[in-house]
């Protein structure tokens, strides 16, 4: 089974992107505290979101630092960029839950009212 989930921050805000076909997709990079080391120091580790369809434009809004809730699957794709070839990992989410215009409480709305986290509600 292919499956992810995330819960942490953004690090920006959300990206707005076409496809070929001039389909909307945007992209965010989701930030998550990682293990602490020995010195009781966190690493934050980023991961970049693909989110398409109506999720997407749901969620154009979300900007930096805005809670997220997050599930998909990853992926791992080739390209080349002036010669080389690079490496990506993306994951491609199916659901989504944050709050968009997150400092402006009149705007702010659940994408979802399924599968919030309870420290959430």
């Amino acid at each position: 089974m292919n499956s992810v989930q995330l819960s942490g921050r953004l690090a920006k805000d959300a990206e707005i992107k076409q496809t070929k076909n001039s389909k909307e997709f945007i992209i965010i990079t989701i930030a998550t505290d990682g293990l602490a080391n020995e010195k009781g120091e966190r690493k934050s580790d980023f991961h970049r979101c693909v989110v398409f369809g109506k999720l997407a434009a749901d969620n154009k809004g979300l900007k930096k630092g805005a809670s997220v809730f997050a599930e998909g699957s990853i992926s791992y794709g080739t390209y080349e960029k002036n010669g080389q070839t690079m490496y990506s990992t993306n994951i491609t989410l199916n659901t989504l839950i944050g709050q968009v215009a997150q400092n402006n409480p009149e705007t702010s709305q659940s994408v979802e009212d399924d599968g919030i986290p309870s420290e959430w509600k």
